[in-house]
């Protein structure tokens, strides 16, 4: 799994080119956006949140299996 991560985008910004955001997670980018300079928020494709999603309720002793789906 490639991820590729474009700048930090603001959310004033992030707002204005919001399809232009999507675009971007749709070709395989991951969109990262900030609030007075702190990550609040991330556009990601739902493969790459579901992979996470596992990851989470794996936990630390789910290991290989958990991050596999196993």
């Amino acid at each position: 799994m490639e991820v590729r991560y474009e700048k930090n985008i603001s959310i004033a910004e992030a707002k204005a080119i919001f399809s232009e955001c999507i675009r971007r997670v749709e070709s395989g980018s991951s969109v990262l956006i900030t609030r007075h300079g702190k990550l609040v928020a991330a556009l990601v494709r739902p493969d790459d949140f579901e992979h996470l999603e596992r990851l989470k309720k794996a936990g630390p002793e789910g290991g290989l299996a958990g991050i596999a789906g196993g």
